[in-house]
């Protein structure tokens, strides 16, 4: 909480569209309620309704926004030294998919190949940049066949920042915007290429396999182990996208080792 606090109040001293904090101790936050639905959501009823045009503002508008969030807090990340937990949560990640074509030396030495690349490139603050991560403030799914997109991206409100204590490479977090099944392929690539941050070609597919890998293992969970919390957070997405390109990486992995 101490985390997400400071960096709130960081964050609105730099002008960021973030809730207000109305009380905060070491134990809890409590902070101003914003309604509306998430971008995730705005980009499935988009998705559906086969508008990619605002698809893509939405989208550039985020990675946009996850520049100005790495250059505002850059001083901040200097003065970080706990990198993400990639080797703990990959461990996590193939003991809990039972990676049976994988031997477990093959695993221990991709996680190891991973780990390291992952680590050396970490040096921006770690903030999680999925857009369930941002809500449309007094936006619901009615408001969205008639908003203007000049409205839609003037709501948009930045929540959660618990992860911020850690350090991770630039590019997990234009990868967590852009690496779901409502953007379209080329224009995926063409984000890709335009905020890579300069990564070379592999750590830039290890900092995209450990993103992955965050997205799948989560939902293969809660399908596989907890079906009524699946059913509220994961029923309408598109399951397939995220496990077809996770395997597809762990591929490219493999193929590094």
């Amino acid at each position: 909480t101490q985390t997400e606090s400071q960096m709130l109040s960081f964050l609105k001293s730099r002008k960021f569209n973030v809730p207000n904090i109305l009380f905060h101790d070491s134990e809890k936050i409590i902070m101003d309620f914003i309604p509306g639905v998430t971008v995730f959501s705005a980009l499935q009823y988009f998705y559906r309704n086969n508008q990619s045009d605002k698809i893509e503002i939405l989208i550039e508008c985020l990675c946009e926004g996850v520049v100005d969030f790495q250059s505002n807090t850059s001083t901040l990340a200097n003065e970080i030294v706990e990198l993400y937990p990639v080797r703990i949560k990959l461990e996590e990640v193939f003991q809990l998919l039972l990676l049976e074509k994988l031997d477990l030396k093959t695993q221990k030495t991709l996680i190891d190949m991973i780990s390291n690349i992952y680590n050396q490139k970490s040096s921006v603050l770690f903030r999680d940049a999925t857009p369930k991560n941002y809500i449309l403030n007094g936006v619901y799914e009615k408001d969205l066949e008639y908003i203007s997109t000049e409205e839609l991206i003037s709501k948009i409100t930045w929540i959660d920042f618990s992860t911020t204590r850690y350090l991770a490479p630039p590019a997990d977090d234009f990868a967590s915007v852009i690496f779901h099944y409502m953007v379209e392929d080329k224009f995926r690539d063409k984000m890709l290429s335009k905020y890579n941050n300069g990564f070379d070609k592999d750590s830039l597919n290890v900092t995209i396999f450990v993103r992955w890998a965050r997205f799948w293992v989560r939902r293969f969970y809660y399908e596989t182990y907890n079906t009524e919390r699946f059913g509220k957070r994961y029923t309408t997405e598109n399951m397939n996208f995220y496990k077809t390109f996770f395997h597809r990486y762990l591929q490219i992995m493999c193929k590094m080792l």
